[in-house]
């Protein structure tokens, strides 16, 4: 079989509030039932952003990792499929910080043309940061967490600490963080993102 290489591709319409990014990370330290083996790469795709009446969040987050088992390399790939909040932090004067939830799925598509389904109403956090200060992607970084439903705990860290996952540089891709909506939305510094109704 000959090797396909996914690559996520991420569009966004300019002048809103939003968030987005692509690219790819190799994973050294990730966790949790389904951590990616060390030197693999995690692809990631995301844009999210305020409807024009700034009442909803529209959005999704697409993430796409591997693992080596028994029976050789399988690919998961985890799917948003619904906005619970985003937040955007801004006292750091170096990075603009994203932090989004979502209810997501997981599945292997090891084979594409047959995906299992691993499970549904996942917790999917995700927090990106874009740069301020060079604006080539090479400084953003972001953080991947996907936590099951009940008692399936950690399903993915893109870098475990023991206790969090912590941001790592992206290898490739760009983030751009636009913090440009309703005001009125906007956290204050220092609030805890409060999940939105859709």
């Amino acid at each position: 079989g000959k090797s396909v290489e996914l690559t996520l591709v991420t569009l966004a319409v300019p002048g809103q509030d939003f968030v987005t990014g692509g690219g790819y990370l190799i994973l050294s330290e990730s966790a949790g039932t389904y951590d990616g083996t060390a030197g693999s790469k995690m692809n990631f795709g995301f844009n999210m952003k305020w409807n024009p009446s700034g009442k909803n969040l529209q959005g999704k987050i697409n993430i796409i990792f591997r693992r080596l088992e028994t029976d050789g390399w399988h690919t998961y790939q985890i799917k948003s499929n619904k906005v619970n909040s985003l937040a955007i932090d801004e006292n750091d004067p170096d990075y603009r910080k994203a932090i989004m939830s979502t209810k997501a799925n997981l599945r292997d598509i090891t084979d594409p043309l047959n995906p299992i389904s691993l499970g549904g109403n996942m917790t999917l956090l995700m927090d990106a940061w874009e740069s301020t200060t060079d604006n080539t992607g090479a400084l953003d970084h972001v953080a991947v967490t996907l936590i099951g439903s009940g008692n399936d705990g950690l399903l993915f860290s893109s870098y475990w600490d023991g206790s969090n996952t912590s941001a790592q540089i992206i290898d490739g891709g760009k983030i751009q963080v636009r913090a440009d909506g309703p005001p009125a939305l906007a956290a204050p510094p220092g609030c805890r993102p409060g999940s939105i109704r859709s």
